[in-house]
């Protein structure tokens, strides 16, 4: 019985302890390809290129991005969903991770259950923009939409996008009826807000930024807890009574499902490391994005919290991308 019990003992000191050490003497067994579902020269690249070549540095092994655009960003997240789960392919995924399996009927995959999470990689709000030199709020926006139904048109940056299902939302939530124009990205809607051909739309400050400098377009709401230091007087959606639209956009770094813990803590450690790296904060900072950062299980409850959220707003539409 004694012998039992120091067993038992001597078991619950060694087992984290050897947990440790497998920690400390896994290493990739090959280059880390780290696949991006957009073309080169967007935020999630550029960001998966700051933190990979720093994320190599504490490996010791080469991290290498391998850009898989298309079908609304299933072609990266199928190849990454079939890799083996070996630590030696990672994937930068988006807000429309979390999205399109309820938009596209393809997306056979479950954001949850078929990945592993490493970590939060940083959040940048989503803003409702507006023509500007027209005094527009989002509240009078809304007022004129329950006047005249069917009468405002609103932009979005495609069909089953994110910035589509906060346009459902903020529909569904004020009980309002809009025309919804889809656009190929942001940057067509944006020409289309400041020529006045739709009254409004969501999308990042980065992205709107050239478009604002130069007077286009005036933000009026943004989706984060906070109001934004870089615009001050604009209202939170919270603050304007819309608390439900109040979901940021966010970045992370996944594997395939299966991952073992001492390779997914490592992996996290080296990720937490890039993010801490003042020349690699100001680059994502620049990009929009606010560094984050975490344990794995932290960034877990986001996706599984965000899929409830967009697979709700989705279904209660029916949006759907074919």
């Amino acid at each position: 019985m004694m012998r039992r019990t120091l067993l038992r003992a001597v078991a619950a000191l060694t087992l984290p302890l050897l947990g440790a050490v497998a920690q400390a003497q896994w290493a990739p067994a090959k280059p880390i390809t780290l696949v991006v579902p957009y073309p080169a020269g967007g935020s999630s690249d550029v960001l998966a290129r700051v933190l990979g070549k720093s994320m190599g540095d504490v490996l010791k092994t080469p991290v290498v991005v391998d850009n898989r655009p298309g079908a609304g960003t299933y072609i990266g997240t199928s190849f990454v969903q079939h890799a083996p789960a070996d630590g030696t392919t990672l994937y930068v995924v988006d807000v429309p991770f979390a999205v399109l399996p309820w938009v596209l009927s393809s997306a056979r995959y479950d954001p949850v259950k078929d990945f592993t999470p490493v970590g939060l990689v940083g959040t940048a709000a989503q803003v409702f923009w507006g023509r500007a030199g027209q005094g527009q709020t989002l509240p009078g926006l809304i007022a004129r939409a329950k006047a005249q139904p069917g009468k405002v048109a609103l932009g979005t940056a495609g069909p089953g996008t994110s910035v589509h299902l906060l346009v459902e939302m903020l529909q569904q939530h004020t009980g309002t009826t809009t025309v919804v124009s889809h656009y190929r990205g942001s940057a067509p809607m944006f020409v289309d807000i400041a020529n006045g051909t739709v009254e409004g739309g969501f999308s990042t400050y980065a992205s709107a930024k050239p478009l604002l400098d130069a007077g286009k377009i005036a933000p009026l709401a943004v989706t984060s807890a906070q109001r934004q230091a870089a615009m001050p007087t604009v209202p939170t959606v919270t603050e304007l009574g819309l608390a439900p639209l109040a979901l940021e956009h966010w970045w992370g770094v996944v594997g395939p499902a299966g991952l073992p813990r001492p390779v997914v803590e490592k992996l996290n450690a080296a990720l937490q490391t890039a993010l801490a790296d003042p020349a690699n904060r100001a680059k994502l900072v620049a990009l929009g994005v606010d560094p984050a950062g975490g344990a794995p299980e932290q960034f877990g409850q986001l996706v599984a919290s965000e899929v409830k959220v967009w697979s709700k707003v989705a279904r209660d539409a029916n949006v759907k991308m074919e």
